[in-house]
Formats: C-alpha cells, structure tokens, sequence
C-alpha cells in the first residue's frame, strides 16, 4: 500500500531519509524547462483538428477505464467536512492536457504521431485540512539504459531476437493506493449540467499520470502479474525480469522482450495476457535511438566468425537538439529586443553562439572556446539547460563517455552558468 500523509512543509521521509514528493510554497514560482520530447504550443494546438480529436480520444479513453465516474460528481468542501468529521485523509488533485508528438526526432513525417495525454498536476494536491500530501516514491526505478543495453545485446546473440510492445494506457491499468484523491477537472472537459456546482469533482479511482503514487502502483503491479507467471526480477537491476532464457526490460509502458526466438514469442502471449498491450514489433526505435543490427564477420583464435553488430543510432535525435536550441535562442533574443535590451554586443553574441563548431568528441579544446565568455554569461542558460536534458539522455542511452564533456558543479574551469551558454 503506498500511504500518504499530510503536512504544513515537506522534508526527508521518516522510513528512508530520502526526498519525498510534495508542494512547497516556496518553490511554487520554480520552473524546470526540459525539451525532452516535443511538446505542441499553444498556437500550434489551435485550429488543429488533429488535437481536438486526440484530446476527446484521450478523455474518453480515460473515463471508460474506470479512472473517474463523472456521474458521481460532488462539491470539494462537502467531501472535506464529511472527512474532517470521520477523521479520514482526501486529496484534492488538478490536471491538464498535454499535447506531443511522439517520434518527433523522425525525419519522416508519417513516422510521428500527435497524442494527448491528460495528467494529474502532481505539484499542485491539497489535503482536506489545507495542508501538503507526502509521499515516499523511493522506491520506484524503471529499467536503467544499461539494462535495456543489456536486453539489446541479448537479442543480438545468434538465434536470437528481440521486440517491443506498448502497454496501453499503462497507469490507468491498476487502482490508485492510499488516501482518496478527488479531481478537479479543467473547464472546458466537464459536463453539462455541472454549472451549479462551486468546484466539482470526482473520485480517482485508477493510477493517473502525474501521480506521485502512480509509478510505484504499476511498478508493484507489473512485479506481482510478472511473478505470476514465472518471471523473476533479476537482482540489482531494477524492471528487469527473466524466464527461460528471456529478459524483459520494463521502462514504464515499454517493454522490450530478447531471448530465442520461440521463447520470444511465447514471452509475448504471456505478457499479452497480464496487461493491455499494443502489437509487438521488432526491435528498431526506442527511447529516442534507432537500433540496427547486421551480421559481420569478426576474427578470432578459432577462425573467423559471423556475430550480430549492433548499431545505436541517435542522429535524428540530435539534429532535433539542434534545431530545438535554434528555436530557444530566437525565442530569447525576441525576448531581448521585446524589452529593449538587445545591445549590439548581445546581437554579436548570439550570432557567435549560433555557429557549430565541429569538435572532437567528447572534450572542447581550450583553444575553440568562445571568445570573452564571461561578457554576457547566462542570457542563454535556461534554453541551453532545456536542450541538454536531451543531449544528457544521448549519453545515457547511446554514447556514456559523453558524459565526461559535462564539467562538475564544482569545476573552477568552467562554471555550471558558463557551461549552460
């Protein structure tokens, strides 16, 4: 059961010591910028029938889960004075709509997808007494890349494969533990006949993305459904289980299934079984890398030998990490010109910052560095923090020595403001 509780301030958890997941006035004005998958604009969603027609999809998916009964509507503070009166705990919960476009790095544009997803605002949950909810989420932890490297590298052996499936609407599959949690739900998404209500809501009643408790009810979820059919965790590595020489790797809804290939396929009818999955597919794009596999011949002390060569290719990926920095930096020197701040040095700046510089991987020489860094440092820190979220996940998935690029916090050679330039 993943409880919850309710405080005036958050701190470390009593069970763990680690950080808990909560809201804090202070930092209520914190934005993190992360461009890690390609979120639609305000303007590019209006007028675009493709959104409308995914949002709909996305709610009329979620109500015929069970997630809410919008026919079990009821005013927030009668279901507050009802719970203060039986001593119980309830949380009041917003959300939002979230527009993407998923496989956005695709150089083919029949490749990419325009989905919605609407996701409870897990920063924003209010207790009945007007305190903050707490959770401890410690122990919540998908697969690591390495382990996925691992389940790729398996299905690379000689009679061997490996596929992918997509677990539909993963979190909405399990029931949401801990306190009651009531949803607030946004203007333009309730029904008719809800006007007479001050702030109408309803009852969550299955996992909902945004949750902080909703990652550790699928994680139980998938280890006692995976249990049960023969799959055991691996130890030490978290969201990866084993049977029969099969190795499935879990990263939240994407599975990925390696081992003989007869045993492959019989690993996917289970697994179809146990959760509400999509078509398997063969592996090829995954997590943002594209995998190609070939034979070649490799020499060895017995001869020469045909082995599988694995091939994890990023460059679509990248090239989408350029032109979004691209995009950022026009956006911040508009901002600059809006404002009446855009001196012809900062004009000089940018159109310096501009220019790519090929350099050999993973280090920048001392000499390539751009010139007087410091006169200007960090008018392009928060775009430049947005897109190295992306060139951070290059490197756990594809390439971990470009992680030694990244000088530490504590580096007296270049500081984490001049780094983010």
């Amino acid at each position: 059961m993943n409880s919850g509780t309710c405080r005036k301030s958050g701190g470390p958890s009593p069970l763990t010591g680690m950080p808990q997941v909560g809201h804090s006035p202070k930092t209520e004005n914190f934005v993190v910028r992360a461009a890690v998958a390609r979120t639609l604009s305000h303007k590019e969603r209006l007028g675009d029938p493709r959104v409308r027609a995914a949002i709909e999809k996305e709610f009329k998916k979620l109500t015929g889960l069970g997630t809410w009964d919008t026919a079990e509507v009821a005013e927030w503070s009668d279901i507050k004075r009802q719970a203060l009166a039986k001593g119980e705990q309830v949380i009041l919960a917003r959300g939002f709509t979230i527009v993407t476009e998923k496989h956005s790095e695709a150089a083919n544009p029949e490749d990419r997808v325009i989905k919605a997803r609407f996701v409870e605002d897990g920063s924003r949950l209010q207790c009945g007494d007007g305190s903050t909810p707490v959770f401890d989420t410690s122990s919540d932890s998908p697969v690591t890349t390495t382990g996925v490297r691992l389940a790729v590298a398996v299905g690379a052996q000689p009679g061997n494969k490996s596929v992918v499936l997509d677990a539909t609407n993963a979190f909405p599959q399990v029931d949401l533990t801990g306190p009651a949690t009531y949803l607030l739900l946004p203007d333009d998404e309730r029904p008719d006949g809800w006007d007479k209500y001050r702030t109408p809501v309803v009852r969550i009643r299955k996992a909902l993305y945004g949750d902080p408790r909703s990652g550790h009810d699928w994680t139980n979820n998938v280890t006692r459904k995976m249990r049960a059919k023969g799959y055991e965790p691996v130890e030490s590595w978290p969201s990866l289980y084993t049977k029969n020489k099969v190795l499935v790797a879990v990263y939240v809804d994407d599975f990925t299934v390696s081992g003989p290939c007869q045993a492959v396929d019989e690993a996917v009818l289970e697994l179809c079984s146990i959760f509400e999955m999509g078509t398997s597919e063969p592996l090829s794009r995954l997590l943002g890398c594209t995998y190609q596999c070939r034979p070649v011949n490799v020499d060895g002390p017995d001869g020469t030998k045909v082995c599988q060569e694995v091939t994890f290719n990023m460059t679509e990926f990248n090239s989408q990490c350029v032109q979004r920095y691209m995009e950022l930096m026009d956006v911040e020197e508009a901002k600059l010109e809006k404002r009446k701040k855009l001196t012809p040095a900062l004009v000089a700046h940018f159109k310096e910052m501009r220019k790519l510089s090929c350099v050999a991987t993973p280090f920048l020489d001392d000499e390539l560095e751009r010139a007087d860094p410091e006169a200007h440092d960090g008018y392009l820190s928060g775009s430049a923090a947005a897109v190295l979220m992306k060139i951070l996940w290059t490197a756990r998935v594809a390439r971990p020595e470009l992680g030694a690029a990244f000088p530490p916090p504590n580096s007296k050679k270049t500081t984490p403001r001049r780094s983010l330039q």
